[in-house]
């Protein structure tokens, strides 16, 4: 068998497909120079356990990190043995498993993530769980785009609309859950009302781009299902258009139909007596 030695000292990016915890802690350790890094089909290593555990491990350079995990039993071991101070972008794949090893990881090491996209293979169905995932974003006040690909808590827009000091700095977010959406879309178009005097550090308002799809996963109480496809209530409609003339850049997807654009006639011709179908 061929062994391939690396010298990691002046390695910026690496990616990574089956690696063990371990090894993935033993490279932050090594590579002091890298800055972007991506570990997919992570393992814990249960086969080639270590006796002794990795030392606490910082990393000042890494500033992008896509973490995907295969298993899930060290997963507490890998977050509480890191620090990366200079984390900015995170994606972190997850499935069944407690978000509180992964926000004490952004605590410990006092990082200002401002993009994170998150994806869970499985859904938030318990108000511990919701309550959890509440609990983490109010612990990274600087993230500024958000793709969220899991399940979204019932009272995320509620909380960004009641609390300013909850995700201040939100500029984007982009929700693709697979499955319905909790958030009646008031509670949506409240959030978004209360950021528009909200500054960001360029002068523009703080939440300027929403975007939900596909539409077709999503459910409210503020829309109808016709033949040619789910359409939103003429009082959203008329609430989500007056924020897109106000410059937010909100957007409702139905595959590569704009869900908003096509309620406009169809409210029309239900005002008029008719059903206007779209194709």
């Amino acid at each position: 068998m061929w062994k391939v030695l690396i010298s990691w000292d002046n390695v910026e990016e690496a990616s990574f497909v089956g690696i063990t915890i371990s090894d993935a802690i033993y490279l932050l350790q090594t590579a002091q120079k890298l800055r972007k890094c991506i570990f997919l089909e992570v393992d814990d290593g249960v086969h080639d356990k270590l006796v002794i555990k990795p030392p606490m491990v910082v990393n000042s350079s890494i500033t992008s990190l896509h973490m995907g995990l295969a298993c899930m039993d060290s997963l507490s071991d890998f977050w509480g043995r890191i620090r990366c101070p200079s984390l900015r972008e995170v994606t972190f794949h997850y499935s069944a498993q407690h978000l509180a090893p992964f926000t004490q990881f952004l605590a410990s090491s006092k990082c200002s993530i401002t993009h994170l996209c998150f994806v869970r293979e499985d859904w938030f169905n318990n108000p511990d769980e919701e309550r959890e995932i509440l609990e983490f974003f109010a612990a990274v006040p600087t993230l500024e785009t958000l793709d969220f690909q899991a399940g979204l808590p019932s009272a995320f827009f509620d909380k960004i609309a009641a609390e300013p000091k909850f995700l201040p700095l939100l500029r984007s977010f982009r929700y693709e859950g697979g499955r319905r959406l909790t958030c009646p879309w008031m509670s949506t178009i409240k959030a978004v009302d209360s950021r528009l005097t909200l500054e960001a550090n360029d002068g523009q308002s703080a939440l300027r781009s929403l975007t939900f799809a596909p539409f077709t996963s999503l459910t409210s109480s503020k829309f109808q299902q016709f033949p040619s496809g789910p359409y939103l209530e003429q009082a959203t409609v008329a609430h989500l258009l007056r924020l897109r003339d106000r410059g937010v850049e909100i957007r409702i997807q139905d595959g590569a139909r704009d869900v908003i654009e096509a309620s406009r006639p169809v409210i029309h011709g239900i005002r008029n007596g008719r059903l206007c179908r779209i194709n």
